[in-house]
């Protein structure tokens, strides 16, 4: 039986049984009358009524045909891979990646160094060209009643129009206009977007094309989550898992928030999407080699280091390739440019897939702070630029709050101890102002100033005290608490986390028997307070054994930045407050004694203090920009000036004596700056790629089979895109000759009508 693409008309078919109701309705019993007169016509009357009535009877089954054919036109009957002459219609989707990897040289083009696409939007040479033209080869095969939809899914995902279209002028004009996104891949929110789109389209072919490099990591993320969501859907039986003897497809990704981590760690935007079977998905590569690669992974500011005393800046180089590199020049220069932009340079060598921390001393240091960091050219440009801004390079002030006292049990005589040393190990405050000091300093505001402030072990706190953190919170101050002994987890719930935060505190937990220990894992490695750390997914942060912790419950302005082993909250952010689950005085853990401590509590404590001003991190493409600036430090309306000069406006949300300013999500890497409506500039930012996207590795058929189902076709990247190479397009749709039946029969039923015909 043929499929039908408007299912819907079928119900037409109904009305054909008009025609019968009418008749037996309009039937009247007759009334014999005998006339001796014309007994001699009998013969002749027969014969005429037996004509009439042959006639009635071909006119119903005229009628009831020309209806249900009518119906059946209607709904659209297809008959698929009947002919290879005629071509069913078709609504393609056409999804093609944009992220920045595929700015990588086009392989195609051997010894040609591609064109910066960052630059000028130009893409010849790269593998977006390439991938672009894979697409126009789809669109060339579009027939008249053909329809195609576009997706660009580096994130942003963009798609240019919310129905199928058939105008391929205009599919054309989109597609070479689509610019290189500074995002990651998200083929799975694109699937999301698109499907709903196809599934409605009523043709006898839905095609899906998957223009990509089909990158490692991305498939590999995506394959993990559409594994997790296969499992919920052996639960719930609502979906099909991938791998199963049907064959269908499950897509899935999590897409995770590159600044913010939201969903890594939750499993909140895990989507999983079934394919079905009445579509076919090609995935289309641009190359199948990898492309050797070295990436500029992050940049840092130390205003300590140095030969000129101006400071230095310490790039992490990560070589991708299998080749190693040598006599690479990292240079920095200011990033407004001009004649004596330069401010230093550093050679670099790196073995096959290795990764090296590079030192330039500065000769100097832009007014403003922006640096931009340059690694010499290689087949992918785009992520050989990143950004810093130095701001102010003074030492940041901490006020250390203890609880003081001895406490039963507790093997530890000073809370602050720790921190204080690794904080101020000289005593000069070189790098942070260590102030330690009781909890009684914080009822009075007037008596301490400070960029952070860290509760360690702190039992109980006065309500002004709280009220005084809460303000200095609003203000752009940075809170950092610790756990341990004298912490009463009911009496932080309502008297200092109930109005801090969102986070509460449930039961402490201890691993008494020997052997037994929780480790410390970072779940969003992508958080400045892990920066430098060589970390996977799931690897811990350092060899500690952690005995206690206190378990918590995360509200819905909260993120957990790490974990303990066994999914527990480890480490929780908050707007400006950030909370350990264990204590940092050698009592419940011996992390205070592992290498990872120093490291971790200075980017913890330097993250926080970076609220108070404008020097800060460098952030990742996709995170809006924020700062907290007192009421007095600008005028008027605030915009956000992005690195093309463009102006995007910023929300103000008004506190207690300052202001915090946002603005949009950004979508380019380089150096921002709010600007108020004098012309001021007022805060400066660094946004940066992400350092991940530059390992140009591509997946294996094995992985790509696994995500996208065997049903999927592979296209070679060579292979032309041609009418012969989709056989399954070849069908035909009915409706035209059954409208031309419907046609005939009108003719032959009003000719019959009419006497025309029999007689």
């Amino acid at each position: 039986m043929p499929p039908f693409l408007n299912n819907a008309f079928l119900i037409g078919l109904v009305a054909a049984a008009l025609p019968i109701l009418i008749h037996l309705f309009n039937r009247r019993p007759a009334q014999q009358v005998v006339f001796p007169s014309i007994e001699y016509l009998r013969e002749i009357t027969l014969k005429r009524v037996r004509r009439v009535r042959l006639r009635e009877f071909l006119l119903l089954a005229l009628r009831v045909l020309i209806i249900g054919l009518f119906a059946l036109a209607m709904a659209r009957p297809a008959i698929q891979g009947a002919s290879r002459v005629a071509r069913g219609s078709s609504t393609v989707a056409i999804l093609l990646d944009n992220s920045w990897s595929l700015n990588a040289a086009d392989p195609t083009r051997s010894g040609d160094l591609p064109i910066d696409a960052s630059s000028g939007g130009n893409d010849d040479g790269t593998c977006l060209g390439l991938a672009k033209q894979r697409a126009e080869e789809v669109l060339d095969l579009m027939g008249e009643e053909d329809k195609a939809v576009l997706a660009f899914f580096g994130r942003p995902v963009v798609v240019p129009f919310q129905t199928p279209t058939a105008n391929a002028n205009l599919l054309r004009q989109e597609l070479r206009k689509a610019p290189l996104s500074a995002g990651r891949a998200d083929l799975g929110a694109a699937i999301d977007q698109v499907l709903p789109i196809v599934r409605a389209a009523h043709t006898l072919n839905k095609e899906i094309f998957v223009i990509s490099d089909f990158q490692q990591q991305d498939l590999e993320e995506w394959a993990n989550a559409a594994r997790e969501r296969g499992a919920v859907a052996l639960r719930s039986g609502e979906h099909r898992p991938f791998g199963s003897a049907l064959g269908a497809a499950v897509i899935g990704t999590a897409w995770a928030d590159s600044t913010t981590g939201e969903g890594a760690a939750t499993g909140e935007g895990t989507r999983g999407f079934e394919l079905p079977d009445d579509i076919r998905i090609y995935l289309v590569p641009v190359r199948e080699t990898k492309v050797s690669n070295v990436t500029l992974q992050s940049v840092r500011y130390d205003a300590t280091g140095g030969a000129s005393g101006h400071g230095r800046v310490l790039a992490t180089v990560v070589n991708h390739g299998e080749e190693p590199v040598t006599e690479r020049i990292v240079r920095a220069v200011a990033a407004d440019g001009g004649s004596s932009s330069d401010l230093g340079d550093a050679g670099l060598s790196l073995p096959p897939l290795g990764q090296s921390e590079v030192e330039i001393s500065l000769a100097s240091v832009p007014a403003d702070g922006a640096i931009e960091v340059r690694l010499g050219a290689d087949l992918c440009e785009y992520d050989n630029r990143a950004y810093l801004v130095t701001g102010n390079s003074g030492a940041r002030k901490v006020l250390l709050i203890t609880g003081g006292g001895e406490v039963p049990g507790s093997t530890s005589s000073d809370d602050g101890l720790f921190i204080r040393t690794a904080l101020d190990p000289t005593g000069r405050g070189e790098i942070f102002q260590v102030q330690s000091a009781r909890t009684e300093i914080l009822t009075d505001p007037a008596g301490w100033t400070a960029d952070v402030v860290i509760l360690a072990n702190v039992g109980r706190l006065s309500e002004q005290a709280v009220e005084n953190l809460g303000r200095f919170r609003g203000q752009g101050g940075g809170i950092l608490i610790t756990l341990g002994q004298r912490v009463d987890p009911r009496y932080y719930n309502t008297e200092v986390l109930g109005k801090l935060s969102s986070i509460s505190l449930l039961n402490i937990l201890a691993d008494e028997g020997e052997g037994t220990y929780r480790s410390f894992r970072p779940t969003v490695l992508g958080h400045p307070v892990f920066s430098g750390f060589q970390l996977g997914p799931g690897q811990d942060l350092s060899s500690s054994r952690f005995r206690k912790i206190v378990e918590c419950r995360i509200g819905s302005g909260a993120r957990v930045l790490a974990d303990w082993s066994g999914s527990l909250p480890a480490l929780v952010e908050d707007n400006g407050l950030m909370l350990f689950t264990s204590s940092l005085d050698g009592d419940w853990n011996d992390f205070v004694t592992s290498a990872s401590f120093l490291p971790f509590i200075h980017q913890a404590t330097g993250y926080l203090a970076h609220r108070t001003g404008d020097d800060r991190g460098p952030q990742a493409v996709g995170s809006p920009l924020e700062a907290t600036l007192s009421l007095e430090s600008f005028q008027g309306q605030v915009t956000c000036v992005d690195p093309t000069g463009g102006n995007s406006p910023v929300s103000i949300a008004p506190t207690d004596r300052t202001a915090r300013l946002r603005s949009e999500r950004t979508t380019l890497p380089g150096i921002y700056r709010f600007v108020d409506g004098a012309g001021k500039r007022v805060a400066t930012f660094a946004v940066n790629l992400d350092g991940k996207e530059g390992n140009l590795a591509i997946a294996s058929k094995e992985l790509q089979t696994r995500v996208f189902g065997r049903g999927a076709q592979f296209l070679a990247a060579g292979q032309r895109i041609t009418r012969e190479l989709l056989e399954g397009r070849y069908g035909q749709e009915l409706w035209r000759p059954l409208l031309i039946a419907v046609l005939i029969l009108l003719v032959v039923e009003s000719l019959l009508a009419r006497g025309k015909l029999l007689t």
